[in-house]
Formats: structure tokens, C-alpha cells, sequence
């Protein structure tokens, strides 16, 4: 779980723009592509521009996203019932007022 999470803070800190829904994180990088994460049956999957996907974790009941300002809360329950929180504070992009 611990990859996981660096996976997402790496992800946070090379994007410009940063969305979420409850089920779904949206980033735009530098490059503009938008680089979604979301739950796919019982895998977490990362997507770029919508196509294809790579797995990135297995055996997950649920995935829940909170975003609120700078903040961005990510819940995700595995199948066997273990439970995982991380609070990501989302840097400013270059230019944007803090």
C-alpha cells in the first residue's frame, strides 16, 4: 500500500491541475494530458487521455476521493478488509497565487 501512495504523491507533484470525484481522480500534467485513477472491478487502474490502463493495485473493495481546496483525502478498502488513509496537500502550479 505504501508504493501505492508514493505512486500518487509523485503523480499530485508533477500535475497542474487536480480534480476529484468520490470515485475518481483526475490530474492534468505538464504535458496536458489528463491522467485518470479510478477503481476498475476490484483493481485500481491509472489511464492516460482515457485509453488503455495499467494496473496499479489489486484486491480492493472500494476507493473513495475527497478533495477540498489543497487538500485531497483517499480512502481504499482491500477485499480482505484492511482499511488505508493518506492526506495529500496538493502543491500550487508554477504562476498560480497561493
Amino acid at each position: 500500500m505504501t508504493t501505492f501512495f508514493h505512486f500518487l504523491q509523485r503523480e499530485l507533484y508533477q500535475s497542474e491541475n487536480v480534480d476529484a470525484t468520490s470515485k475518481t481522480l483526475l490530474m492534468q500534467n505538464d504535458v496536458n494530458e489528463l491522467i485518470v485513477i479510478d477503481q476498475y472491478e476490484s483493481a485500481i487502474r491509472r489511464r492516460v487521455n482515457f485509453t488503455g490502463h495499467e494496473i496499479l493495485l489489486f484486491n480492493v473493495e472500494s476507493i473513495f476521493f475527497q478533495k477540498e481546496d489543497i487538500k485531497l483525502e483517499v480512502q481504499v478498502k482491500m477485499l480482505e478488509g484492511n482499511h488505508y488513509e493518506r492526506t495529500f496537500y496538493i502543491l500550487p502550479s508554477p504562476g498560480e497565487e497561493k
